[in-house]
Protein backbone atom coordinates (compact mmCIF):
# COMPACT_ATOMS: atom_id res chain seq x y z
CA UNK A 1 0.00 0.00 0.00
CA UNK A 2 2.66 2.27 1.23
CA UNK A 3 4.33 2.59 -2.47
CA UNK A 4 1.09 2.07 -4.38
CA UNK A 5 -0.85 5.09 -5.64
CA UNK A 6 -4.81 4.73 -5.14
CA UNK A 7 -7.25 5.66 -7.45
CA UNK A 8 -8.05 8.47 -4.85
CA UNK A 9 -4.91 9.88 -4.77
CA UNK A 10 -4.95 9.96 -8.49
CA UNK A 11 -8.31 11.52 -8.92
CA UNK A 12 -7.42 13.95 -6.01
CA UNK A 13 -4.16 15.19 -7.31
CA UNK A 14 -4.69 16.07 -11.01
CA UNK A 15 -1.46 16.99 -12.17
CA UNK A 16 -0.85 17.98 -15.46
CA UNK A 17 0.21 14.96 -17.90
CA UNK A 18 0.06 11.60 -16.80
CA UNK A 19 4.06 11.26 -16.63
CA UNK A 20 4.19 14.39 -14.06
CA UNK A 21 1.37 12.41 -12.49
CA UNK A 22 2.45 9.11 -11.65
CA UNK A 23 6.12 10.94 -10.82
CA UNK A 24 4.83 13.14 -7.85
CA UNK A 25 2.54 10.31 -7.13
CA UNK A 26 5.73 8.32 -6.55
CA UNK A 27 7.32 10.66 -4.36
CA UNK A 28 10.66 12.94 -4.86
CA UNK A 29 10.92 16.45 -6.05
CA UNK A 30 8.63 16.96 -8.95
CA UNK A 31 6.85 20.19 -8.40
CA UNK A 32 2.74 19.89 -8.03
CA UNK A 33 1.06 19.31 -10.39
CA UNK A 34 2.64 20.10 -13.82
CA UNK A 35 6.00 19.43 -14.27
CA UNK A 36 6.32 18.74 -10.53
CA UNK A 37 3.17 19.67 -8.73
CA UNK A 38 -0.56 19.30 -8.29
CA UNK A 39 -8.23 19.77 -6.00
CA UNK A 40 -9.17 21.14 -4.20
CA UNK A 41 -14.80 27.01 3.92
CA UNK A 42 -15.38 28.62 7.39
CA UNK A 43 -13.95 31.60 8.17
CA UNK A 44 -12.06 30.25 11.15
CA UNK A 45 -9.86 27.15 10.88
CA UNK A 46 -12.42 23.99 11.69
CA UNK A 47 -11.16 21.85 14.28
CA UNK A 48 -11.43 17.95 11.44
CA UNK A 49 -13.69 15.43 12.92
CA UNK A 50 -11.79 11.82 13.42
CA UNK A 51 -13.32 9.46 10.87
CA UNK A 52 -14.47 6.53 11.93
CA UNK A 53 -17.01 3.80 11.18
CA UNK A 54 -16.21 1.18 8.45
CA UNK A 55 -14.29 1.72 5.47
CA UNK A 56 -16.41 3.62 2.70
CA UNK A 57 -17.67 1.33 -0.04
CA UNK A 58 -16.58 2.57 -3.63
CA UNK A 59 -20.27 2.18 -5.62
CA UNK A 60 -18.03 2.83 -9.50
CA UNK A 61 -20.00 -0.58 -10.38
CA UNK A 62 -23.45 -0.07 -9.22
CA UNK A 63 -25.54 1.25 -12.25
CA UNK A 64 -26.86 4.98 -11.59
CA UNK A 65 -30.56 4.91 -11.59
CA UNK A 66 -32.59 5.45 -14.61
CA UNK A 67 -33.93 8.95 -14.87
CA UNK A 68 -36.40 10.91 -17.22
CA UNK A 69 -35.66 10.65 -20.79
CA UNK A 70 -34.94 13.91 -22.42
CA UNK A 71 -37.06 15.23 -25.23
CA UNK A 72 -34.56 15.12 -27.80
CA UNK A 73 -32.93 11.72 -29.24
CA UNK A 74 -29.21 11.67 -27.94
CA UNK A 75 -27.74 9.58 -30.85
CA UNK A 76 -24.01 8.18 -31.24
CA UNK A 77 -21.87 9.78 -28.33
CA UNK A 78 -17.64 8.86 -28.49
CA UNK A 79 -16.72 9.49 -25.15
CA UNK A 80 -12.53 9.50 -23.80
CA UNK A 81 -12.04 9.22 -20.49
CA UNK A 82 -8.94 9.42 -18.71
CA UNK A 83 -8.15 5.16 -17.58
CA UNK A 84 -8.04 6.59 -13.74
CA UNK A 85 -11.40 8.45 -14.10
CA UNK A 86 -12.92 5.31 -15.87
CA UNK A 87 -12.43 3.92 -12.18
CA UNK A 88 -12.74 6.67 -9.61
CA UNK A 89 -15.95 7.82 -11.40
CA UNK A 90 -17.67 4.94 -12.44
CA UNK A 91 -17.59 5.65 -16.10
CA UNK A 92 -18.37 1.91 -17.53
CA UNK A 93 -21.31 2.06 -15.06
CA UNK A 94 -22.68 5.40 -16.24
CA UNK A 95 -22.27 5.22 -20.00
CA UNK A 96 -24.68 1.92 -19.56
CA UNK A 97 -27.02 3.08 -16.91
CA UNK A 98 -27.29 6.44 -19.60
CA UNK A 99 -28.14 4.03 -22.60
CA UNK A 100 -30.43 2.23 -20.21
CA UNK A 101 -32.77 5.33 -19.70
CA UNK A 102 -31.83 6.92 -23.16
CA UNK A 103 -33.40 5.08 -25.75
CA UNK A 104 -31.49 5.27 -28.78
CA UNK A 105 -28.09 6.57 -27.26
CA UNK A 106 -25.38 4.66 -27.88
CA UNK A 107 -21.69 5.77 -25.97
CA UNK A 108 -18.72 4.64 -27.29
CA UNK A 109 -16.00 4.83 -24.29
CA UNK A 110 -12.37 5.41 -25.06
CA UNK A 111 -9.11 5.65 -23.05
CA UNK A 112 -6.91 8.34 -23.95
CA UNK A 113 -3.71 6.93 -26.54
CA UNK A 114 -0.45 6.28 -24.96
CA UNK A 115 2.74 7.62 -25.14
CA UNK A 116 1.67 10.75 -27.32
CA UNK A 117 0.82 14.43 -26.19
CA UNK A 118 -2.95 14.36 -25.98
CA UNK A 119 -3.45 18.33 -27.00
CA UNK A 120 -1.41 17.95 -30.02
CA UNK A 121 -2.99 14.88 -30.95
CA UNK A 122 -6.47 16.53 -30.82
CA UNK A 123 -5.41 19.86 -32.15
CA UNK A 124 -4.39 17.66 -35.34
CA UNK A 125 -7.49 15.60 -35.61
CA UNK A 126 -9.60 19.26 -35.20
CA UNK A 127 -7.35 21.06 -38.07
CA UNK A 128 -8.01 17.72 -40.39
CA UNK A 129 -11.21 17.58 -39.45
CA UNK A 130 -10.52 14.07 -38.58
CA UNK A 131 -11.71 14.52 -34.65
CA UNK A 132 -13.86 10.93 -34.11
CA UNK A 133 -14.25 12.16 -29.75
CA UNK A 134 -16.87 14.48 -28.48
CA UNK A 135 -15.86 15.13 -25.59
CA UNK A 136 -13.25 13.74 -22.62
CA UNK A 137 -12.85 13.70 -19.17
CA UNK A 138 -10.65 15.12 -17.55
CA UNK A 139 -8.85 18.20 -18.32
CA UNK A 140 -6.88 19.85 -15.37
CA UNK A 141 -9.29 23.00 -14.47
CA UNK A 142 -8.13 26.05 -14.03
CA UNK A 143 -5.02 25.01 -15.00
CA UNK A 144 -5.36 23.51 -18.11
CA UNK A 145 -8.07 25.64 -19.89
CA UNK A 146 -6.57 28.64 -21.07
CA UNK A 147 -4.19 26.15 -22.75
CA UNK A 148 -7.15 24.09 -24.77
CA UNK A 149 -9.29 26.74 -25.07
CA UNK A 150 -6.79 28.87 -26.94
CA UNK A 151 -5.63 25.86 -28.54
CA UNK A 152 -9.05 25.80 -30.15
CA UNK A 153 -9.36 22.22 -28.56
CA UNK A 154 -12.57 22.65 -26.54
CA UNK A 155 -16.00 24.92 -26.75
CA UNK A 156 -17.97 27.03 -24.80
CA UNK A 157 -20.28 24.93 -22.63
CA UNK A 158 -22.80 27.66 -21.59
CA UNK A 159 -25.56 27.05 -24.92
CA UNK A 160 -24.89 23.94 -24.75
CA UNK A 161 -26.34 23.84 -21.17
CA UNK A 162 -29.03 26.02 -21.96
CA UNK A 163 -30.38 24.13 -25.07
CA UNK A 164 -30.29 20.50 -23.32
CA UNK A 165 -33.65 19.10 -22.35
CA UNK A 166 -32.08 17.34 -19.21
CA UNK A 167 -34.28 16.98 -16.54
CA UNK A 168 -30.82 18.58 -14.32
CA UNK A 169 -30.01 21.38 -17.09
CA UNK A 170 -31.36 23.77 -15.29
CA UNK A 171 -30.27 22.68 -12.06
CA UNK A 172 -26.48 21.54 -12.38
CA UNK A 173 -24.35 24.89 -12.54
CA UNK A 174 -26.48 26.23 -9.85
CA UNK A 175 -25.89 23.56 -7.51
CA UNK A 176 -22.04 24.06 -7.76
CA UNK A 177 -19.83 25.69 -4.75
CA UNK A 178 -19.27 29.48 -5.70
CA UNK A 179 -15.58 29.75 -5.61
CA UNK A 180 -15.55 26.50 -8.45
CA UNK A 181 -18.07 28.14 -10.06
CA UNK A 182 -15.68 30.88 -11.11
CA UNK A 183 -12.67 29.06 -11.17
CA UNK A 184 -14.51 26.64 -14.26
CA UNK A 185 -15.33 29.89 -16.09
CA UNK A 186 -12.97 31.64 -19.09
CA UNK A 187 -13.26 34.93 -20.12
CA UNK A 188 -16.51 34.71 -18.63
CA UNK A 189 -17.83 31.39 -20.25
CA UNK A 190 -17.94 28.31 -18.88
CA UNK A 191 -15.68 25.27 -20.41
CA UNK A 192 -16.06 22.35 -17.79
CA UNK A 193 -18.21 20.24 -15.70
CA UNK A 194 -16.69 19.42 -12.43
CA UNK A 195 -16.60 16.64 -10.98
CA UNK A 196 -13.97 16.60 -7.96
CA UNK A 197 -11.95 19.40 -6.31
CA UNK A 198 -8.65 18.95 -5.15
CA UNK A 199 -6.77 21.10 -2.57
CA UNK A 200 -4.43 21.14 -0.10
CA UNK A 201 -4.28 20.49 3.46
CA UNK A 202 -2.99 19.22 6.76
CA UNK A 203 -2.64 15.97 7.59
CA UNK A 204 -1.57 13.99 10.55
CA UNK A 205 -0.97 10.69 12.70
CA UNK A 206 -3.07 10.66 15.78
CA UNK A 207 0.19 8.91 17.78
CA UNK A 208 2.65 11.51 17.95
CA UNK A 209 0.07 14.17 17.92
CA UNK A 210 -2.15 12.97 21.12
CA UNK A 211 1.43 12.31 22.85
CA UNK A 212 2.40 15.66 23.13
CA UNK A 213 -0.80 16.80 24.27
CA UNK A 214 -3.03 17.87 20.68
CA UNK A 215 -6.28 16.10 20.04
CA UNK A 216 -6.90 18.69 17.17
CA UNK A 217 -5.23 20.08 13.99
CA UNK A 218 -3.04 22.39 15.04
CA UNK A 219 -5.06 25.31 13.57
CA UNK A 220 -1.91 28.00 13.12
CA UNK A 221 1.61 28.32 12.38
CA UNK A 222 2.63 28.55 15.89
CA UNK A 223 0.27 25.76 16.98
CA UNK A 224 2.10 23.66 14.39
CA UNK A 225 5.67 25.09 15.53
CA UNK A 226 4.48 23.65 18.79
CA UNK A 227 3.66 20.48 18.35
CA UNK A 228 6.34 20.07 15.73
CA UNK A 229 8.81 21.13 18.45
CA UNK A 230 7.35 18.46 21.33
CA UNK A 231 7.17 15.79 18.85
CA UNK A 232 10.94 16.26 18.03
CA UNK A 233 11.78 16.78 21.72
CA UNK A 234 9.47 12.95 22.86
CA UNK A 235 10.49 11.00 19.66
CA UNK A 236 13.68 12.21 18.25
CA UNK A 237 14.34 10.37 15.22
CA UNK A 238 11.36 8.57 15.58
CA UNK A 239 9.24 10.68 13.74
CA UNK A 240 9.37 13.46 11.28
CA UNK A 241 7.91 16.31 12.70
CA UNK A 242 6.45 18.26 10.14
CA UNK A 243 6.98 18.04 5.99
CA UNK A 244 5.53 19.33 2.56
CA UNK A 245 5.67 17.53 -0.60
CA UNK A 246 4.85 18.59 -4.36
CA UNK A 247 7.09 21.80 -4.16
CA UNK A 248 6.20 24.63 -4.23
CA UNK A 249 2.63 23.84 -4.39
CA UNK A 250 1.92 22.12 -0.93
CA UNK A 251 4.69 24.28 0.79
CA UNK A 252 5.11 27.84 -0.45
CA UNK A 253 2.08 28.52 -2.33
CA UNK A 254 -0.17 27.10 0.47
CA UNK A 255 1.47 29.19 3.23
CA UNK A 256 1.46 31.95 0.71
CA UNK A 257 -2.86 31.55 0.41
CA UNK A 258 -2.84 31.09 4.13
CA UNK A 259 -0.91 34.74 4.63
CA UNK A 260 -2.05 36.93 2.07
CA UNK A 261 -5.04 38.96 1.91
CA UNK A 262 -7.24 38.22 -1.95
CA UNK A 263 -6.82 42.06 -2.87
CA UNK A 264 -2.89 41.07 -2.91
CA UNK A 265 -2.69 37.62 -3.87
CA UNK A 266 -1.99 37.96 -7.42
CA UNK A 267 0.16 40.33 -9.55
CA UNK A 268 -1.68 42.64 -12.35
CA UNK A 269 0.07 39.91 -15.06
CA UNK A 270 -2.42 37.17 -13.59
CA UNK A 271 0.90 35.58 -10.97
CA UNK A 272 1.08 34.46 -7.54
CA UNK A 273 2.47 37.23 -5.76
CA UNK A 274 5.73 35.67 -4.58
CA UNK A 275 7.47 38.86 -3.68
CA UNK A 276 4.71 39.88 -1.70
CA UNK A 277 4.59 39.96 2.59
CA UNK A 278 2.61 36.57 2.49
CA UNK A 279 5.10 35.04 0.58
CA UNK A 280 8.29 36.12 2.39
CA UNK A 281 6.26 35.15 5.97
CA UNK A 282 5.63 31.64 4.66
CA UNK A 283 9.38 30.98 3.49
CA UNK A 284 10.95 32.55 6.29
CA UNK A 285 8.41 30.08 8.58
CA UNK A 286 9.27 26.97 6.95
CA UNK A 287 13.37 28.45 7.48
CA UNK A 288 12.61 28.28 10.78
CA UNK A 289 11.29 25.14 10.82
CA UNK A 290 14.18 23.60 9.03
CA UNK A 291 16.99 25.45 11.44
CA UNK A 292 14.98 23.37 14.08
CA UNK A 293 15.39 20.41 12.81
CA UNK A 294 11.28 20.10 12.45
CA UNK A 295 10.99 19.99 8.57
CA UNK A 296 13.17 18.09 6.06
CA UNK A 297 14.45 21.37 3.40
CA UNK A 298 12.45 19.15 0.28
CA UNK A 299 9.91 16.91 -0.37
CA UNK A 300 12.45 14.22 -1.16
CA UNK A 301 10.96 10.83 -0.58
CA UNK A 302 8.71 12.54 2.25
CA UNK A 303 5.58 11.20 0.33
CA UNK A 304 6.75 8.12 1.29
CA UNK A 305 8.12 8.25 4.50
CA UNK A 306 4.34 9.34 5.06
CA UNK A 307 3.06 5.80 3.64
CA UNK A 308 5.68 4.38 6.12
CA UNK A 309 3.91 6.53 9.06
CA UNK A 310 7.13 8.16 10.04
CA UNK A 311 5.99 11.92 9.36
CA UNK A 312 4.00 12.95 11.58
CA UNK A 313 2.39 16.06 10.10
CA UNK A 314 2.35 16.79 6.32
CA UNK A 315 0.92 19.50 4.06
CA UNK A 316 -0.65 17.70 0.74
CA UNK A 317 -3.34 17.08 -1.61
CA UNK A 318 -6.02 16.17 1.07
CA UNK A 319 -6.45 12.54 0.18
CA UNK A 320 -3.01 10.97 1.84
CA UNK A 321 -4.97 11.35 5.09
CA UNK A 322 -7.54 9.24 4.24
CA UNK A 323 -5.06 6.84 2.28
CA UNK A 324 -3.06 6.82 5.81
CA UNK A 325 -6.66 5.83 7.52
CA UNK A 326 -6.89 2.88 4.91
CA UNK A 327 -3.68 1.57 5.68
CA UNK A 328 -3.30 1.65 9.82
CA UNK A 329 -6.81 2.28 10.43
CA UNK A 330 -9.37 5.41 10.67
CA UNK A 331 -8.60 5.98 14.33
CA UNK A 332 -4.44 6.75 13.07
CA UNK A 333 -4.74 9.19 10.91
CA UNK A 334 -7.03 12.41 9.81
CA UNK A 335 -7.08 14.97 7.54
CA UNK A 336 -7.83 18.97 8.46
CA UNK A 337 -7.46 21.80 6.67
CA UNK A 338 -4.83 24.68 5.77
CA UNK A 339 -2.96 26.45 8.59
CA UNK A 340 -2.79 29.89 9.29
CA UNK A 341 -0.69 32.62 10.36
CA UNK A 342 -3.40 33.77 13.01
CA UNK A 343 -6.51 31.72 14.62
CA UNK A 344 -10.09 33.28 12.47
CA UNK A 345 -7.69 34.23 9.49
CA UNK A 346 -7.86 32.64 6.81
CA UNK A 347 -7.25 35.29 4.21
CA UNK A 348 -6.61 33.72 0.51
CA UNK A 349 -7.64 30.31 2.30
CA UNK A 350 -5.91 27.67 0.24
CA UNK A 351 -4.91 26.28 -3.67
CA UNK A 352 -7.34 24.27 -4.81
CA UNK A 353 -7.77 22.73 -8.56
CA UNK A 354 -10.97 20.39 -10.44
CA UNK A 355 -11.05 17.54 -12.76
CA UNK A 356 -13.41 18.94 -15.50
CA UNK A 357 -15.39 17.43 -18.17
CA UNK A 358 -15.23 19.16 -21.72
CA UNK A 359 -16.67 19.08 -24.81
CA UNK A 360 -14.51 19.01 -27.88
CA UNK A 361 -14.78 21.71 -30.74
CA UNK A 362 -15.93 20.53 -33.92
CA UNK A 363 -16.98 17.48 -32.12
CA UNK A 364 -19.77 15.27 -34.10
CA UNK A 365 -22.45 15.35 -31.52
CA UNK A 366 -21.59 17.97 -28.71
CA UNK A 367 -25.37 18.04 -27.36
CA UNK A 368 -25.40 14.85 -26.89
CA UNK A 369 -21.91 14.68 -25.33
CA UNK A 370 -23.07 17.47 -23.06
CA UNK A 371 -26.48 15.75 -22.19
CA UNK A 372 -24.71 12.82 -20.60
CA UNK A 373 -22.32 15.12 -18.65
CA UNK A 374 -25.18 16.99 -17.14
CA UNK A 375 -26.81 13.58 -16.95
CA UNK A 376 -24.11 12.48 -14.90
CA UNK A 377 -23.32 14.98 -12.66
CA UNK A 378 -26.56 16.35 -11.71
CA UNK A 379 -28.67 16.52 -8.56
CA UNK A 380 -30.91 13.47 -9.62
CA UNK A 381 -28.23 10.70 -10.28
CA UNK A 382 -27.79 9.52 -6.67
CA UNK A 383 -25.21 6.84 -7.37
CA UNK A 384 -23.17 8.35 -9.70
CA UNK A 385 -23.35 11.29 -6.77
CA UNK A 386 -22.11 8.14 -4.26
CA UNK A 387 -19.36 7.30 -5.93
CA UNK A 388 -17.59 10.64 -6.02
CA UNK A 389 -17.89 10.72 -2.61
CA UNK A 390 -16.48 7.32 -1.64
CA UNK A 391 -13.91 7.11 -4.78
CA UNK A 392 -13.10 10.55 -5.98
CA UNK A 393 -12.66 12.42 -2.56
CA UNK A 394 -14.73 16.28 -2.46
CA UNK A 395 -17.23 16.42 -4.81
CA UNK A 396 -17.81 19.81 -6.34
CA UNK A 397 -21.86 20.62 -5.87
CA UNK A 398 -23.52 21.43 -3.00
CA UNK A 399 -26.18 18.98 -3.27
CA UNK A 400 -24.04 16.03 -2.82
CA UNK A 401 -22.81 17.30 0.50
CA UNK A 402 -26.70 17.83 1.47
CA UNK A 403 -27.56 14.33 0.78
CA UNK A 404 -24.32 11.92 1.10
CA UNK A 405 -21.43 13.77 2.76
CA UNK A 406 -23.23 15.83 6.34
CA UNK A 407 -24.22 12.95 8.32
CA UNK A 408 -21.87 10.31 7.66
CA UNK A 409 -18.97 10.32 9.91
CA UNK A 410 -16.77 8.71 6.98
CA UNK A 411 -16.28 11.76 4.85
CA UNK A 412 -16.77 14.57 7.33
CA UNK A 413 -12.70 15.52 6.41
CA UNK A 414 -14.65 16.01 3.11
CA UNK A 415 -17.39 18.80 4.36
CA UNK A 416 -14.36 20.22 6.33
CA UNK A 417 -12.45 20.66 2.98
CA UNK A 418 -14.98 21.75 1.03
CA UNK A 419 -16.38 24.14 3.61
CA UNK A 420 -12.47 26.27 3.00
CA UNK A 421 -12.61 25.61 -0.68
CA UNK A 422 -16.16 27.59 -0.83
CA UNK A 423 -14.11 30.62 0.73
CA UNK A 424 -10.97 30.33 -1.13
CA UNK A 425 -9.47 31.83 -3.89
CA UNK A 426 -9.21 29.98 -7.37
CA UNK A 427 -6.05 30.13 -9.67
CA UNK A 428 -6.44 32.79 -12.62
CA UNK A 429 -7.23 31.03 -15.61
CA UNK A 430 -3.97 31.45 -17.63
CA UNK A 431 -1.06 29.47 -18.91
CA UNK A 432 1.39 30.75 -16.42
CA UNK A 433 0.48 28.08 -13.34
CA UNK A 434 3.18 24.96 -14.92
CA UNK A 435 5.51 28.01 -15.66
CA UNK A 436 5.70 29.36 -11.66
CA UNK A 437 5.58 25.68 -10.25
CA UNK A 438 8.85 24.92 -12.69
CA UNK A 439 10.37 27.78 -11.57
CA UNK A 440 9.90 29.05 -8.29
CA UNK A 441 10.44 25.51 -6.80
CA UNK A 442 14.05 25.25 -7.27
CA UNK A 443 14.02 28.60 -5.51
CA UNK A 444 12.30 27.63 -2.79
CA UNK A 445 14.61 24.67 -2.46
CA UNK A 446 17.98 26.80 -2.64
CA UNK A 447 16.10 29.04 0.06
CA UNK A 448 15.78 26.13 2.73
CA UNK A 449 18.93 24.71 1.94
CA UNK A 450 20.71 24.29 5.29
CA UNK A 451 23.59 26.19 4.17
CA UNK A 452 21.82 28.46 1.97
CA UNK A 453 22.55 32.26 2.57
CA UNK A 454 19.93 33.66 0.57
CA UNK A 455 17.44 35.46 1.96
CA UNK A 456 13.54 35.13 0.93
CA UNK A 457 13.60 38.34 -0.70
CA UNK A 458 16.37 37.65 -2.66
CA UNK A 459 15.03 33.63 -3.39
CA UNK A 460 11.87 35.25 -4.92
CA UNK A 461 13.73 37.90 -7.09
CA UNK A 462 15.31 35.12 -8.82
CA UNK A 463 12.43 33.20 -9.03
CA UNK A 464 10.04 36.06 -10.50
CA UNK A 465 12.74 37.07 -13.02
CA UNK A 466 13.07 33.22 -14.01
CA UNK A 467 8.93 32.62 -14.09
CA UNK A 468 9.28 36.32 -16.49
CA UNK A 469 12.12 34.76 -18.50
CA UNK A 470 9.85 31.19 -19.42
CA UNK A 471 6.74 33.71 -19.69
CA UNK A 472 9.14 35.33 -22.77
CA UNK A 473 9.98 32.51 -24.31
CA UNK A 474 6.66 30.96 -24.32
CA UNK A 475 5.32 33.89 -26.10
CA UNK A 476 8.38 33.94 -28.61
Amino acid sequence: MASTVSRRTLVGLMLLGGGALLAACGGGTAPASPTTAPSAATAAPASPTTASGAAPTATSQAAPAAQATSAKPVGQISFLCRPDIVTAYGAEAAVKAFMDSHPGAKITLDKPPQGVDLLTKLRAAIASNSLVWDGYSVMEVPWSTAQWVEAQVIQPLDGLISASTEPDATKLLDGVISTIKEAIKYKGKVYSIPGNVGSVALQWYWEPLKAVGFSKQPATWDEAHEAASKIKAKYGDKWIPFAQILTPLCGLFTLLWAATPPSELFTKDGLINIQGQGSIAALNWMKMMVKEGLMPPTDKNVSEEWDRKTVAMLLSYDVKGEDAQKTYGYDAADTGINIFPKAGEINSGTPFWMNGSVVFNKAKNPQGMMDFLIWWFGPSNADAQKTLVATAAKPCYTYTYEKFVKNDPRFQWEQVGIDLVAKSVPFPANTYFQIQMSAIGPWQDKFLAPDSTLTAEEAMKNAARDVADKIAAQQG
